[in-house]
């Protein structure tokens, strides 16, 4: 979690035109180590990327930068939000096991209850 919030830090410094080559050269080695923060960083790249010299309005700059963070946030929040998957026993096995310590149970019931034959008669 440090990591994510360190390129976070990083790509800010980026974006802002604030960061030193030791800040790069950082920022290029963590997202060699967290692969998936590769598309945050593509999506924040693109947002520096906007100005007026492409020809968008001040108003447009501050939309597409808005609805690229709205991106961001929603990318960094799918890891987090998922719950670990349970594993659901299946009824089939389930029910094989009842139905073995249900043998069990009629078995040891029903074992004294059994007339036994001697093997040789008296």
């Amino acid at each position: 979690m440090i990591e994510r919030n360190r390129v976070n830090i990083l790509m800010a410094r980026k974006v802002s035109g604030e960061a030193t080559a030791a800040d790069l050269k950082e920022l290029e080695t963590l997202l060699m180590q967290f692969p998936e923060l590769q598309y945050a960083f593509t999506i924040v790249s693109d947002i520096s990327s906007v100005n007026s010299a492409r020809g968008f309005s001040p108003a447009e700059e501050e939309q597409l930068a808005s609805e690229g963070m709205d991106r961001i946030n929603l990318f960094l929040q799918q890891d987090q939000e998922q719950p670990p998957a349970k594993r659901l026993i299946p009824w089939r096995m389930i029910s094989g096991i009842a139905a073995g310590i249900a043998l069990l149970i009629a078995a040891y019931t029903l074992w004294p209850a059994m007339p036994r034959k001697q093997a040789f008669p008296q």
